[in-house]
């Protein structure tokens, strides 16, 4: 109840400091009418004092300092004042220092120092101080607050002169109020009796002899004041026994140094004594009946019990030296006993350390003479502590703390285990850290923490530790030792405000704790600056952060606790910049509203402006940039009017927070619409990936079926070879004759009309006709065979490259699919583990919610069971009750068991659905539908490479057959010229051997036959069997792509309303300020806007605007990448490759990766080859560099563009090894990129075209794509720039494998497919141009009528003309 009402206290007097400084606040206008201002204002200072409320004293102190500069002397006077009482006593001495004698101040300034000599027991000073008082003020004075301070003065100094020991002055001084009013006769006889007899107890103490008449006379005026029943007449009472205790002592004294004890019985003092204070008990007990309980500590039954209890000491001690041991015994044991009840039950008494002192006698003197121990049962050691205290409290206060620190530790010893334990802690520890111990004192304090957490006097101790450290901090020259001696006042303070948040300076130093620990984090930052090296700076910047942090609850602990007070406000804005130094925006945001809200304080309008400007600039950049909208808005609602009575719109601040809100609201537009791109981009992506799945389908399809029809292309060749063969065949019996009667069979068999004669005539000259055809048929067949084992030769040389070639892509297809299938293995593995893994969390988390559910059911059900029973047993009598009874106790407990079930199911949930599990849940989820994809995928490249794999082998095949047969059939040409060559009569026996030679030529070029015609079928086969595979993926990425075309709209939809409205707000904050210092940003930024939101044209007004008016600004500089898409979007492709160079010259490393690679791009097509290098590099070396923000952005694809554009870019300015050094570096890094064919591609023609030419490597490169290309058109590609590269070789067998490369691309390529044509048309003038060097004129026509039907328009038409004249 104490601790509430201090509390209580506490809250009221810091409310009514705080009124007292509002209504000060105001200016004494408001009372200038009623009273003087000066004089308002010090009693405001002395209200503070009295509160304990100094800071605010001091406050007011400092602005009357401003206010009355007039009034030096009386300000001056009240520091003092305020300083002693805070105790700085120095700061003190020297503000009154500064009032003269001539001052009229100066008699204050003395009776200051007087009383607080005399607080201190420095009873020398304080007598010197009254006398120079008493010396100018020599009767009491008429004017009333002038006589208040003089009875005062009165009062104290014959206090002082009687704790010295002069009685006599003491009384001539109280002599000086004599008829002032200030004190009646009466009482002014009892203060002049209470003088003379403390100083006759005085000289009794130090044994000296006593004026026993004039105490006797004493005696005799204190009787006479006891008739009237009031204050005076009941310290009469107690003055009396005190003489009579004296006198009674005296007598003993006298009796004992006489030697005579038997005179100790007559001593009759003790028993008056006794007597006297019986006699006055009732009265004393009505007289403390009238006081509070705070003012019981003067109670006059304290000293009464005190000096009874002397009186029965002493008593004893008589009785006992005069030989009667047993009742001495019995009266010492009754006097100690009084001592007890005075300690027990007066704590606070002044007499307290008195009675203590005298129980120890007593104890002392029983043990001597009884050989009894009495021990003090209440407040454990208090007797000791308190002597103790009061042996050391004039060292004390006379800072002389060496001498009283060994005190002070008995004192700790004897308190261990006393309420008093705080207080002398406290005093010990102050000592110590006054003596350069201040680890000795924050232990100690901390120990107190530990051992006494809940004392009043803990809290107050660690306030006073840390005013203590505090004020050396302030004074310690070095810096280090300052700083030391600072952080350990916070130490303690925080102790003191953990303890005590009640307490009336709680809010000050909690809120002093939390301003120097953001004092230390900002001086952190200052030192930043002063960093040597990129390190350091670093490890300072870290620090800071780490101080900033440690700010946070001690600012958080004002809000929370004291948001009561001012400064429990004004820590939301200390709180609302820590947040925002860290990059915590959300609460940066929510402190800085706070404090907008909770701030009434006029002077901090500015602040409560910014902190709504702050608010809405960090939810702008953080999570929530809509949040801030609304923010901006307001601050130009304030505006919009043209004034406010809450803020000054004209100041600094104001003004400055105008011009950026409405820089910002645009942008808070912006951020709102880019907190939707993630979405948009997510679904434009899925749609992109869907319609890319479906291109990816329907180019495979429009593969097959291209390499569909150059196999029918290749088969019509195969049948015009059947066709030959069966020629060959025919011929083989060289039965030239038969062959011409054959020929000219229709004209024998034409004799319609003629007679027997004619018949015989014609048949005659057809005969002759048929002889004569067949000498030339033999004299054509021996030309044909030549040219037959010339064709044959040629034929197999090309064929033997081909199965050279088509060996390796068997090797590089097979390694594939088997490297494929060992991947799809691998996936399939990692899909398995995973889908394990979310089906066993997914079914843990559905058991423990159908377990929470059944549990929660069941006890739905017991409940209504338990409220069933219980209905029944209040409705039930007798033994129906005591039945309903048991039922209802059956259900309690199967309620409780279900309570505690329940309990156990709730606390497993908490384990299995954590907000972690759930997050890894959906995850793992979101890997597992990637990784199905990713399987989908793999499972059609297996597919297609499985195809592939046979029809390569079948190719393989193929040209087997083809050799087989070509070598047969020059065999049969062979043996047909042996035989040709001999006469005809010679001829028939080597007939049959050329006959079955034909026959073998024939049976393998129907193998030839039988494989084209498997390919085609095989062929034929796959585009059905993948068509409805194809059917079914594309139906499905039509479907997605049409969800995610309802799932656009609305998305789309409001990231543009979202851009629209940023587009209106930068163009009016362009027109509102055009000169503004965030023009330029803003003015990038619009630029940005109207370029994504397709308006090129005002895209680029905007940007070259912004290079108009601001070109040295960074904004300027940043916006060359806009401004260049916006020109190249334009049309205006030469302003876009400048804009390029320039920013790729000066300025790359400004530039996002997004950004650098769409302009390596664009600068490959703008033929700027330096730019797009430029932009590669960047993007390349932020790869290589951990630490840099966009390092993750530089993977996968990214990366690999970089070095292919790279490469490109060096090929185009002929910087080959640079060329080849990118090419290599990327195959190395991730040699199944999906960049690879470009790779070598670019790498051949690099090759190709280094000095001096590597044509065998550019030929290794193109076959590499050969050995995998899946795809006609990188096939005709790579089949034509192998022939140009074999073309420009002198080796005849090079020119001729040319020659078979480029015949595949003329004759088979498809020129029905756009991307084939270009390489269709090279192949062809390239074979023609061989055909050219062996004059090969009519092959060279064949091949000039392809041309003109597939590029009537064709660029190499003339050229084709000439070669085939």
């Amino acid at each position: 109840m104490i601790a509430r009402t201090n509390t209580l206290f506490r809250r009221r007097a810091y409310a009514a400091a705080k009124t007292l400084l509002i209504v000060i606040s105001l200016g004494a206008a408001m009372v200038a009418n009623a009273i003087d201002p000066f004089k308002a204002d010090l009693r405001a200072v002395r209200k503070l004092a009295e509160l304990e409320l100094n800071d605010y004293a001091e406050m007011q102190i400092q602005q009357m300092q401003q206010r009355y500069p007039d009034q030096k002397d009386a300000i001056n006077l009240e520091k003092a004042r305020v300083y002693y009482t805070i105790g700085k006593s120095a700061d003190a001495d020297a503000a009154l220092k500064t009032i003269t004698a001539k001052s009229n101040y100066f008699l204050d300034a003395v009776l200051l120092k007087a009383e607080v000599a005399a607080a201190r027991k420095q009873f020398d000073e304080a007598d010197k101080a009254y006398k120079v008082y008493f010396a100018k003020v020599t009767t009491a004075p008429a004017d009333e607050d002038e006589l208040a301070q003089f009875t005062r003065a009165v009062k104290i100094y014959s206090l002082v002169l009687r704790e010295s020991g002069k009685g006599k002055e003491a009384a001539a001084i109280l002599s000086k109020l004599g008829d002032s009013g200030g004190i009646d006769e009466r009482q002014m006889t009892f203060l002049k009796l209470t003088a003379m007899i403390d100083a006759e107890a005085k000289k009794q103490d130090e044994r000296q002899a006593i004026n026993i008449a004039g105490l006797q006379k004493t005696m005799n005026e204190l009787k006479s004041l006891q008739y009237i029943r009031d204050g005076v007449g009941a310290s009469a009472f107690l003055q009396l026994a005190r003489v009579q205790v004296m006198l009674g002592r005296d007598a003993a004294a006298k009796a004992m140094s006489q030697k005579k004890p038997a005179d100790l019985a007559k001593i009759t003092y003790f028993k008056e004594a006794i007597k006297t204070i019986n006699t006055a008990d009732a009265f004393l007990e009505e007289l403390e009946g009238t006081m509070s309980k705070a003012d019981r500590s003067k109670s006059p039954l304290a000293e009464a019990l005190y000096h009874k209890g002397q009186a029965i000491q002493l008593q004893g001690f008589a009785t006992t030296l005069g030989g009667n041991k047993n009742l001495g015994r019995r009266q010492t044991l009754a006097a100690a006993k009084y001592y007890e009840t005075l300690i027990e039950e007066y704590p606070d008494s002044p007499f307290r350390s008195k009675a203590m002192e005298a129980h120890a006698e007593c104890a002392k003197f029983a043990e001597q003479m009884f050989d009894e121990k009495i021990e003090l049962t209440v407040g454990g050691d208090t007797a000791t502590i308190d002597l103790k205290l009061e042996q050391a409290e004039t060292q004390f206060s006379n800072k002389n703390y060496a001498a009283v620190v060994p005190i002070y530790l008995e004192a700790v010893r004897a308190a261990r285990l006393s309420k008093k334990l705080p207080e002398v802690i406290m005093r010990l520890a102050i000592c110590l850290a006054q003596l350069d111990r201040p680890d000795e004192a924050e232990a100690l304090v901390s120990y107190l923490q530990d051992v006494r957490p809940k004392e009043a006097g803990t809290a107050e101790s660690a306030y006073r530790l840390g005013g203590v450290l505090y004020e050396r901090a302030r004074r310690e020259s070095n810096p280090l030792v300052a700083d030391d001696l600072l952080a350990r006042a916070m130490r303690v303070w925080d102790i003191f405000i953990t303890l005590d948040p009640s307490h009336p300076k709680a809010p000050d130093v909690a809120f002093a704790c939390a301003e120097q620990q953001y004092k230390l984090a900002s001086d952190l930052v200052r030192r930043t600056a002063e960093a040597k090296d990129d390190k350091t700076r670093a490890a300072i910047q870290q620090e800071a952060l780490d101080a900033y942090r440690a700010a946070i609850p001690k600012y958080q602990r004002l809000v929370e606790v004291f948001s009561a007070f001012d400064k429990g406000v004004r820590a939301l804005y200390k709180l609302g910049w820590i947040y925002h130094s860290l990059g915590e925006n959300a609460l940066g945001a929510e402190a800085f509203l706070a404090y907008y809200e909770e701030e009434n304080d006029q002077q901090y309008q500015d602040d409560r402006l910014e902190a709504k400007f702050r608010a809405g600039e960090l939810l702008m950049f953080g999570e929530t940039p809509a949040d801030a909208i609304q923010q901006f808005l307001d601050i130009a609602q304030l505006f919009a009017g043209g004034g406010s009575k809450t803020f000054n719109l004209k100041s600094e601040t104001a003004v400055r927070i105008a011009e950026d809100a409405a820089a910002y609201l645009p942008w808070s537009y912006d951020l709102t619409a880019e907190k939707i791109r993630p979405t948009l981009n997510s679904i434009r992506d899925r749609q992109a990936e869907a319609k890319a799945r479906i291109k990816a389908i329907q180019d495979a399809q429009a593969g097959r079926q291209a390499t569909l029809e150059q196999m029918l292309k290749e088969f019509e060749a195969v049948a015009d070879e059947n066709a030959a063969m069966d020629l060959l065949v025919s011929e083989a019996s060289l039965d030239f004759l038969s062959l011409a009667r054959k020929q000219l069979q229709e004209k024998l068999a034409n004799t319609a009309g003629m007679s027997e004669a004619e018949k015989q005539i014609h048949l005659q000259t057809v005969e002759q006709e048929a002889r004569k055809r067949a000498a030339d048929l033999e004299k054509q067949k021996q030309n044909t065979v030549a040219g037959e084992l010339l064709s044959m030769d040629e034929r197999l040389a090309t064929l033997r490259t081909s199965r050279d070639d088509d060996a390796a892509r068997v090797e590089a297809v097979t390694r594939r699919l088997q490297e494929l299938q060992a991947d799809w293995k691998e996936l399939d593995k990692r899909s398995q583990q995973l889908k394990a893994e979310v089906t066993k969390q997914r079914e843990a988390a559905a058991a423990i919610e159908k377990e929470a559910i059944t549990v929660e059911a069941d006890k739905q059900r017991l409940e209504a069971a338990v409220a069933a029973a219980t209905d029944k047993v209040n409705d039930s009598q007798d033994a129906d009750k005591a039945k309903a009874q048991a039922e209802l106790e059956r259900a309690n407990a199967e309620l409780a068991e279900i309570h505690q079930k329940m309990e156990d199911v709730y606390q497993r949930k908490a384990t299995i659905i954590t907000p972690e599990k759930t997050k890894k849940l959906a995850d793992d989820s979101a890997a597992l539908k990637q990784l199905a994809g990713e399987s989908a995928d793999l499972a059609r490249q297996v597919r297609h490479t499985e195809l592939l794999v046979t029809a390569v082998k079948q190719d393989a095949e193929l040209v087997n057959a083809k050799i087989l047969t070509a070598t047969r059939r020059r065999k049969l040409a062979e043996e047909t010229a042996v035989v040709l060559a001999k006469p005809a009569a010679e001829r028939e026996p080597l007939l049959a051997g050329l006959r079955q030679t034909a026959a073998g030529a024939r049976e393998a070029q129907a193998q030839v036959s039988a494989i084209a015609e498997a390919k085609i079928n095989n062929q034929k086969n796959a585009i059905a069997k993948e068509a409805e595979l194809d059917k079914q993926a594309i139906a499905e990425a039509e479907a997605e792509i049409a969800q995610l075309d309802q799932d656009l709209k609305p998305v789309q939809e409001e990231f543009d309303k979202w851009k629209k409205q940023a587009i209106q707000g930068f163009e009016a904050f362009r027109k509102a300020y055009p000169k503004s210092t965030k023009a330029p940003d803003n003015l990038s930024r619009l630029g940005t806007i109207y370029m994504e939101m397709g308006d090129h044209a005002k895209a680029s007004a905007a940007l070259e605007l912004l290079a108009r008016d601001f070109p040295d600004s960074e904004a300027s500089k940043m916006a060359l990448v806009n401004l260049g898409r916006a020109q190249m979007e334009s049309g205006n492709r030469e302003a876009a490759a400048k804009s390029f160079q320039d920013l790729m010259s000066s300025k790359a490393d400004t530039v996002s990766v997004p950004n650098l690679s769409y302009i390596a791009d664009a600068a490959l097509e703008l033929n700027i080859p330096n730019a797009a290098l430029a932009a590669c590099r960047e993007i390349i070396s932020r790869g290589k560099q951990s630490n840099h923000p966009e390092v993750e952005l530089v993977t996968g694809g990214v990366k690999d563009r970089a070095y292919v554009r790279a490469a490109e870019a060096t090929l185009k300015l002929n910087r080959l090894t640079e060329t080849l050094n990118y090419i290599d570096t990327l195959l190395k890094e991730n040699p199944r990129t999906a960049y690879f064919y470009d790779a070598k591609f670019l790498q051949a023609q690099a090759k190709a075209k280094n000095t001096p030419p590597d044509y065998d490597g550019a030929i290794e490169a193109l076959q590499e794509i050969l050995q995998y290309a899946d795809n006609q058109t990188i096939s005709n590609r790579a089949l034509c720039e192998l022939g140009e590269i074999l073309a420009k070789s002198n080796d005849p067998t090079k020119k001729q494998q040319a020659i078979a490369r480029f015949h595949l691309v003329a004759m088979f390529g498809d020129t029905s497919a756009e991307a084939n044509r270009e390489y269709v048309e090279r192949s062809i003038i390239g074979y023609a141009r061989l055909l050219a060097e062996n004059n090969e004129q009519d092959d060279i026509k064949v091949l000039l009528d392809k041309y003109k039907k597939d590029f009537p328009n064709g660029k190499f038409t003339a050229e084709l003309n000439k070669l085939a004249r």
